[in-house]
């Protein structure tokens, strides 16, 4: 009597099953899901600062000059109605400047900004603050 095997041995069970594990692996190193959400998040905020310096170019030309503080009320109810989460913010030393930044999320280090004497986004190493406020910086890329 022939005796004849139907199904697969464990052994190739067991290696079909290691290669996918492998393969699934290697997939999600490839697919990195928080690089992914830090690159959607960092879409997210430079959309929010192109929109947020539209707003305030927007008040500045129809008011005459830029705000000074972000919690302008004519700025608010008029321009921009809800202010994104971590944006700075700063009103520069004439009437008509002002930067915006946003820390990155993919990379801590680096921040978006904004700056009105540009008119574009640039990345940049540093954070501004008041004391390093200025319209040049060589440390930030378009």
């Amino acid at each position: 009597m022939i005796k004849i095997n139907k199904g697969f041995t464990i052994i190739e069970l067991l290696l079909v099953v290691s290669i996918l594990g492998i393969l699934a692996g290697v997939m999600t190193s490839v697919i990195n899901p928080n690089v992914q959400r830090n690159k959607a998040q960092d879409a997210i905020k430079r959309s929010n600062i192109e929109k947020l310096a539209q707003s305030i170019e927007a008040y500045c030309a129809g008011e005459g000059v830029c705000p000074s503080v972000n919690t302008d009320t004519v700025l608010r109810n008029t321009y921009v109605k809800q202010w994104p989460a971590d944006i700075s913010y700063y009103w520069g030393n004439s009437y008509r400047d002002f930067e915006i930044n946003v820390a990155l999320s993919s990379n801590s280090s680096k921040f978006y900004r904004y700056n009105s004497v540009w008119g574009s986004i640039k990345e940049c190493i540093e954070r501004i603050d008041r004391s390093n406020w200025s319209s040049t910086n060589p440390t930030c890329t378009p």
